[in-house]
């Protein structure tokens, strides 16, 4: 493929998708956080999460949050799991 027809990725979306890739495989984690999130990505921390907002229009902690929810309400929805 030349270059000319190389898919342009907007600057730090790369950085943002990596981020959000590493928040579902880690809600779980109860130590989760931007600042754990950013390292794991190998950016600023600051600079992550101006990215993260300004690409996803949230909060990367409220994201983190919302997909916690999204998760447990799930998994309080599955007939199959069972609640102890």
């Amino acid at each position: 493929m030349a270059e000319a027809d190389t898919p342009t990725v907007p600057p730090g979306q790369g950085h943002v998708q990596r981020a959000v890739d590493f928040i579902h495989n880690n809600l779980s984690d109860p130590t989760l956080s931007v600042a754990k999130v950013a390292q794991a990505v190998g950016v600023n921390v600051t600079h992550l999460a101006h990215l993260f907002a300004r690409s996803r229009g949230v909060r990367m902690s409220r994201f983190i949050s919302a997909q916690r929810v999204a998760a447990v309400r799930a998994q309080l929805l599955d007939p199959r799991v069972q609640i102890k």
